[in-house]
């Protein structure tokens, strides 16, 4: 670790202690005025601690404006799906592709709204056709984060939820004579709040666990699970479940993700207050964070609502009003707001720790394009770890897969301790040992996070 780090994080801990500010507090909820320098900032967010020269909020929509010079497009194009994908994978690949091309030759694109293999609809929650496409002249370093910018323009719905959160946002709707307006009938003064006057850096957290897919999904299995016995053994295990291994196969959990994003935003802000803005699938994840960082970050901003955070997986429900969350397909539909709103906050953050997902990536892609004081850090979690350790790299997968035996265990099937090896917390997971793992491994996941 670098001194400055070291010293700015002292410097910060001492400063707030002595004006009764309680200081670091450790897992056990007390304060401690000790300095934590001997706990050093890891490799993998060493370069986001850097402190700037003189931070100050990005103005998302004016250096769009600058960076990528949008014009009224001079065609447009129609997309049709070629695979089912959730939003992240869609802004990634085929659909994102294929906007690139349009773009460059200076054309509009919208989805096809008669395609069925488009399970995300993007056109509910961003202005499509775009009034304006990034200009092919600015096809730059920036040009993914210009087009991205630009195929994610929101609708009034997904300005309200981010205002009603007090989440980050750009400043104010793209219209077609190139500045602020309506934005497909936004009111820019009431809706839009302005984020180049904002004097508070926020920091960014995607923690996507899959449990919101696996209940959108499994729902009723899970309430046949009956897990009474592990309830005192991992109701708690909130940190241990969410994490990533790092390059010497050691488990990086949520408290020591928690502690060095507090190190490294107090380190880069130079001891400045800072909001934390967390988007999660889980609400045990939001519980925990919300109490854990509650006493660096000046205030939590999460959508707080019971419809799960699913990104993907909302096209597989049919509404059924004996399901859990009493699904309508009023209520399906704003799986989709969620989403977009998640990606669309993150993305107006001036840092963003996360871990790997396409849904994350891209929020990271949307403003790439600010630069100097104002560039925005975004710190891959498992960035650090080789092919080997790929298996933690998409942590949702490997908690999907685990929660993907439920099925087959709540039918009777016989489900081997080998079937979760590589997939749990720690390689020797308590859960492997036990006289059925089957059940155990899955109450872990299903406690820990629900």
């Amino acid at each position: 670790m670098r001194p400055w780090s070291v010293l700015l994080v002292c410097a910060f801990l001492f400063r707030t202690a002595a004006a009764g500010g309680g200081g670091y507090s450790g897992k056990d909820g007390t304060g401690d005025n000790e300095c934590i320098a001997n706990v050093p900032i890891p490799a993998w967010a060493e370069r986001a601690a850097e402190p700037y020269a003189s931070w100050q909020p990005c103005d998302t929509v004016a250096t769009y404006t600058e960076v990528c010079d949008p014009q009224p497009p001079t065609c447009h194009v129609e997309y049709e799906c070629e695979i089912a994908q959730g939003l992240g994978s869609m802004l990634r690949d085929h659909f994102g592709r294929e906007a690139n091309r349009a773009f460059k030759d200076g054309c509009s694109i919208s989805v096809r709204p008669d395609n069925v293999r488009c399970v995300f609809d993007l056109q509910k929650h961003c202005t499509m056709p775009q009034p304006l496409v990034p200009s092919s002249a600015s096809a730059s370093r920036h040009s993914y984060g210009c087009n991205t910018f630009a195929l994610t323009q929101p609708l009034p719905h997904i300005v309200d939820h981010l205002t009603a959160l007090e989440a980050p946002r750009q400043s104010r709707a793209m219209d077609a004579n190139g500045g602020s307006g309506t934005g497909g009938g936004v009111d820019t003064e009431s809706s839009f709040s302005s984020t180049s006057t904002r004097t508070v850096p926020v920091i960014g957290l995607h923690l996507r666990t899959g449990w919101a897919d696996c209940m959108l999904t499994q729902a009723k299995h899970f309430q046949e699970l009956e897990c009474g016995a592990y309830h005192d053994k991992y109701a708690t295990a909130t940190a241990t479940a969410v994490g990533f291994e790092d390059e010497n196969a050691d488990w990086v959990d949520l408290d020591a993700i928690l502690t060095t994003l507090a190190n490294v935003a107090d380190s880069a802000f130079e001891g400045r207050e800072w909001d934390l803005f967390l988007a999660t699938d889980s609400p045990k994840v939001q519980t925990y964070v919300e109490a854990t960082i509650a006493s660096r970050a000046r205030k939590v901003i999460m959508d707080r609502s019971d419809i799960p955070g699913g990104h993907s997986n909302a096209y597989k429900l049919e509404p059924d009003p004996d399901h859990p969350y009493n699904m309508t397909s009023i209520l399906l539909s704003d799986f989709g707001s969620k989403a977009v709103a998640d990606l669309l906050g993150l993305s107006e953050c001036d840092m963003l720790f996360y871990l790997m997902s396409s849904f994350s990536g891209m929020a990271a892609r949307r403003t790439s394009f600010c630069e100097g004081n104002s560039k925005k850090r975004s710190v891959l979690m498992s960035g650090a770890l080789s092919g080997k350790g790929a298996r933690s790299h998409d942590t949702h997968k490997r908690i999907l897969k685990v929660l993907g035996k439920l099925r087959e265990y709540v039918k009777g099937a016989v489900v081997p301790a080998d079937a979760f090896k590589g997939l749990m917390p720690s390689r020797q997971h308590e859960c492997l040992a036990d006289d059925n793992p089957a059940l155990s491994c899955l109450c872990f996941y299903k406690l820990a996070l629900g």
